[in-house]
């Protein structure tokens, strides 16, 4: 099994997800997932282009009851994953 980094949530993110939990009962559990799978390989997401430090972007689509996508934006070191920026959008069809 690959090495779990640790996770630091930015103050944002953990506002974000506490005022949107109960408009969107599943968000939770799916940023639980994509948290779990970065900070296993943080890798898997795309790069931001022009970020310093290097900043990436990893989505999870879901229902509730409409196509929803959560979207993380994040930056690593060897030992830890700072998650700098959770939202929904609609999911468009990408």
């Amino acid at each position: 099994m690959a090495f779990a980094r640790t996770v630091i949530l930015e103050r944002v993110v953990e506002e974000f997800l506490e005022e949107e939990k109960s408009s969107y009962p599943p968000l939770e559990r799916v940023f639980r997932a994509l948290e779990w799978r970065i900070a296993r390989q943080p890798e898997v997401g795309a790069p931001v282009p022009g970020t310093n430090p290097k900043r990436y972007i990893v989505k999870s689509s879901y229902r509730f009851p409409l196509p929803l996508v959560l979207t993380l934006m994040y930056r690593y070191i060897e030992t830890e994953i700072v998650i700098e920026l959770a939202r929904v959008d609609e999911d468009a069809g990408e």
